[in-house]
């Protein structure tokens, strides 16, 4: 008989009480202690296993069969049989190649769905605001293309890529159409990704998605959409604001309108001094204490040494660091505020898992790592990758000195 499960370290689940456990399967053993090994995930599902097996030989196996170098065989049928039930052959195999603690390149949506279901505890992500990205390469040559475009403009805003919805431009028909049409892929973009990542998170599990003024709605609803509950909105307030708008008593006096002076202080934007953070959650099982239990989801840490009272939706004054100099992410977030948010929704010093699908270079990473919380990244550009390994290795040398 072949044996197809020779030599290899898998991932049990157990859906019923929603608990995964690596084990080590080593078929060619001789006796029930060789074949199931536990590599490290817990004793849990390898004693589960034996006992399966146990109960495969004591009804199945022929008492002439029972010896020792008979009974491989049989083993093998229960091992497989048994895992069989949980998880399909294909599916087991590409689970086993997930590792944590590791930035995966390639498109999210292809990622998460290697990823088993109900298996991260929580999700924090910056995804792109960008309502062009849909349908375009969004590497680091195009996201350079676009940001050089707006150095020298007076109205759009440095450091962010043209097609962000802040660019400017004739507001004609078409302008507004095509804008409602980038706004509408968007939300779909939005949906798509995020109903994978229901998929893979925990009952209770909160997610916390970055985006602006003016898209955090289409997220929310998207997210909805996708089987998510909304649950709050964190206002990240930052210590200085992007006060680009037109100035029309300028406009008018360049056109030498005599009334000019009429229009001062009337400009074609509010100063822009925070960005939403889209708060919503996966259902829970029943209750919060009953979901707490279960899956270890579903609260946020609002009380404590480090929070002035009881944690506001609104976070201020946090400041930003200094990017490294080989960092060239536009939009990196502050270090600081990204380790809020980690501690905000998930217990420090636990083995619960950070998603961050669109990693950039490396933030979420850094603040998980920082407060000792396994992390799944996964991020479409390897430059940013390289970028993010990079401040994750760092980091690794500062903290030896």
């Amino acid at each position: 008989m072949t044996k197809p499960w020779r030599n290899i370290t898998t991932i049990w689940s157990d859906k019923k009480n929603c608990v995964f456990v690596f084990i080590s399967v080593n078929l060619t053993g001789d006796s029930i202690d060789d074949i199931v090994q536990d590599g490290g995930g817990g004793t849990v599902g390898k004693h589960r296993l034996k006992d399966h097996i146990r109960y495969v030989s004591r009804r199945y196996v022929p008492e002439q069969d029972k010896r020792k170098q008979n009974i491989g065989r049989y083993l093998e049928v229960a091992v497989s049989g048994y895992i069989k039930k949980l998880i399909s052959i294909k599916r087991l195999r590409e689970i086993m190649e997930l590792e944590l603690n590791k930035i995966y390149c390639g498109d999210a949506l292809d990622i998460m769905k290697q990823m088993p279901e109900n298996f991260v505890h929580a999700l924090i992500t910056d995804p792109p605001y960008n309502y062009e990205i849909i349908g375009k390469k969004w590497d680091e040559k195009e996201s350079n293309r676009r940001i050089n475009r707006v150095k020298d403009s007076k109205t759009l805003v440095k450091n962010i890529p043209y097609g962000s919805g802040l660019a400017g431009g004739v507001r004609n028909k078409r302008w507004y159409e095509k804008n409602r049409n980038n706004i509408v892929s968007y939300h779909k973009w939005i949906y798509t990704w995020g109903k994978e990542a229901y998929r893979v998170m925990r009952p209770g599990a909160i997610a916390m998605v970055f985006n602006s003024s003016r898209t955090s709605a289409h997220v929310q609803v998207a997210l909805e959409e996708a089987g998510f509950y909304a649950r709050d909105m964190i206002i990240w307030r930052r210590n200085s604001g992007i006060p680009k708008g037109l100035n029309m008593s300028s406009q008018l006096k360049r056109k030498e309108r005599i009334d000019y002076e009429k229009w001062d202080g009337w400009y074609s934007a509010l100063r822009n001094e925070w960005e939403g953070i889209t708060v919503v959650q996966k259902p829970l099982v029943n209750n919060y204490t009953n979901t707490l239990i279960k899956y270890q989801t579903g609260l946020f840490h609002a009380k404590g040494p480090e929070i002035n009272g009881f944690q506001s939706n609104i976070i201020e004054n946090i400041h930003r660091e200094m990017k490294d100099d080989f960092n060239t992410h536009p939009t990196v977030k502050p270090l600081a505020l990204i380790e809020k948010l980690v501690k905000l929704i998930t217990p420090t010093n636990s083995n619960n898992i950070v998603l961050d699908p669109f990693m950039g270079s490396g933030t979420t990473a850094l603040a998980a790592r920082n407060n000792n919380v396994n992390w799944i990244g996964i991020e479409i550009n390897k430059h940013y990758i390289d970028i993010a390994n990079k401040r994750l290795h760092k980091k690794s040398q500062e903290s030896l000195f």
